[in-house]
């Protein structure tokens, strides 16, 4: 099967496993016995100011509608409005999305050297001493729950060579080897 052929339907059977996610979950809260204008103004709400602020949400609209709303909002960008704080989500993410976007970059970058030097060394020496080592040593460490890598890391780093941070806040004032060295541990687990 041709290499494009695979990322294109790969990327249709992600959007579809993505649509069937969202449209579950939006089917298991509707079902959850109460709703979110209820949440919001407590069990000793009047029935007509809850009224009024389920009409103000649109949850007085079919379910279908809302959800066919709501995905078509998706599409264009428009992730709605958070209920908690009446500010569109896309402002209240946007800042959060350069970090993440910076974590993932540093961990494809620490992660690309550590793991083609190793499958190149495999490949040198196949079927000998050092194959065998990193082969376990692999199995091991993929076998291994990421909380207990997470442990053993910080334990390594932060306590016994303590040359990273142990929690991974930096201000905006702080240099780049700092937002690296607070990056490592998150990056590496």
């Amino acid at each position: 099967m041709p290499i494009v052929l695979l990322v294109v339907r790969r990327t249709l059977l992600s959007i579809v496993t993505l649509l069937l996610v969202s449209l579950i979950i939006f089917s298991m809260l509707e079902v959850l016995p109460g709703d979110v204008a209820t949440r919001i103004l407590g069990r000793d709400a009047t029935p007509e100011s809850l009224e009024v602020l389920r009409t103000e949400l649109g949850l007085d609209r079919p379910a279908a509608v809302r959800y066919l709303d709501w995905l078509g909002g998706l599409a264009t960008g428009d992730l709605g409005k958070s209920l908690v704080s009446s500010r569109p989500i896309s402002e209240i993410l946007a800042p959060r999305i350069f970090n993440t976007l910076l974590l993932s970059l540093y961990a494809f970058a620490l992660y690309l050297p550590l793991t083609v030097i190793p499958a190149v060394l495999q490949a040198l020496t196949r079927d000998r001493g050092p194959d065998y080592a990193l082969s376990v040593v692999t199995l091991v460490l993929l076998s291994m729950p990421d909380f207990l890598l997470a442990t053993i890391l910080l334990l390594t780093f932060v306590l016994w060579i303590p040359v990273l941070p142990a929690i991974s806040l930096v201000d905006a004032s702080s240099s780049w080897f700092e937002y690296l060295k607070a990056m490592t541990l998150p990056a590496l687990t």
